[in-house]
């Protein structure tokens, strides 16, 4: 192999490299200001703000697989004490153990990054049961 080609290699191999260190950085703040929800969340449904703070969002769940089910917020983003903003798979997992079991996704692949739980459709929710 080629002087040129070794060096073109490395040169992808260490981009790919810091690409991944950054995306791993950004993952762990990002988990930091996820380990609190914003505002006091009290007893209240989370609809009962997040209609007006996050119309879309709520019209996407209410219109998804877990909005027609009712499975709740809090199911995939915990409470007050132990809120994640952005649920683990761990969090997928409690309720979808087959789903999780058989996942082809790269380890460390979030299961929302192809199963986006607020826009997952009945639809889609039938062929995966």
């Amino acid at each position: 192999m080629g002087l040129r080609k070794r060096i073109t290699g490395l040169l992808a191999i260490s981009f790919c490299l810091v690409v991944a260190g950054a995306a791993t950085a950004n993952a762990a703040e990002h988990a930091k200001e996820d380990a609190a929800h914003p505002i006091p969340m009290g007893s209240r449904d989370c609809l009962e703000c997040h209609l007006d703070a996050t119309p879309d969002i709520s019209k996407q769940w209410q219109q998804s697989a877990h909005g027609y089910s009712m499975i709740k917020c809090q199911i995939c983003h915990g409470d007050a004490k132990n809120f994640a903003g952005i649920p683990t798979n761990e969090n997928c997992r409690s309720c979808h153990p087959a789903q999780y079991t058989n996942n082809t996704a790269e380890s460390g692949t979030a299961c929302a990054a192809c199963h986006p739980a607020h826009s997952f459709t009945v639809h889609k929710g039938h062929q995966y049961q």
